[in-house]
């Protein structure tokens, strides 16, 4: 029984049938979202079976990959990218990562041009500005001291609206609620990131539309 479950969520990832459900909801109820400002995090989980983009971080002592999430003002998941092996930084493929996660979002026909994105100090690099920029994102960074003195930097950059970034940090302890997401047991890229789109979709329709 269980093999023919697993089967049929394989072929359904394949057909990416998760991640176009999770458009359509995104799509069709986007005026439940709050895109008065956007967070963006990265997430490191333990790979216990390896697999692809899985590798060893040194912090967490253990083989790792590592997801950026983004969030709305509210916490709710908005889209994620690609896994990346958990040896890397966060930016590591910040161009290739940012274009998943915005192409979720056009096709659901979200616009994140003029939106506010909070990030840490970790996503303070050239790179990451350049290519929000490029898709009218207005950047909200914290400054990194590594790249130089921050009475001289021109970056603007506001302290009570970067408060807003808790609820990334909200939405990252509520998918570690889901076992199957806390650690990671699928050895496809595929299939992890297919699996996140299926929690995506219960926390929304949770949330929003099984409430009266």
């Amino acid at each position: 029984m269980y093999n023919a479950v697993y089967y049929h969520y394989r072929q359904w990832c394949k057909k990416r049938i998760w991640q176009n459900l999770w458009i359509a909801l995104l799509s069709n109820h986007k005026g439940h979202l709050n895109l008065s400002t956007i967070q963006i995090d990265g997430s490191h989980t333990i790979c216990k079976q390896g697999g692809q983009s899985s590798g060893y971080q040194e912090r967490k002592k253990a083989t790792t990959s590592n997801m950026l999430f983004l969030c709305d003002d509210n916490g709710i998941p908005l889209s994620c990218s690609e896994p990346e092996e958990g040896k890397h930084h966060d930016t590591f493929t910040i161009e290739r990562a940012l274009r998943e996660i915005v192409e979720i979002l056009t096709s659901a026909d979200i616009s994140i041009d003029g939106c506010f994105l909070n990030a840490d100090a970790g996503f303070d690099t050239q790179i990451v500005r350049t290519q929000c920029s490029n898709y009218g994102i207005e950047c909200n960074i914290a400054h990194n001291k590594r790249n130089g003195k921050i009475l001289e930097r021109d970056e603007y950059f506001d302290d009570e609206l970067y408060l807003h970034r808790f609820v990334v940090e909200r939405m990252s302890a509520w998918i570690d609620s889901f076992k199957a997401l806390v650690l990671r047991y699928e050895k496809l890229r595929l299939h992890w990131r297919q699996l996140h789109f299926i929690a995506f979709s219960i926390r929304f329709i949770k949330r929003f539309l099984t409430t009266k």
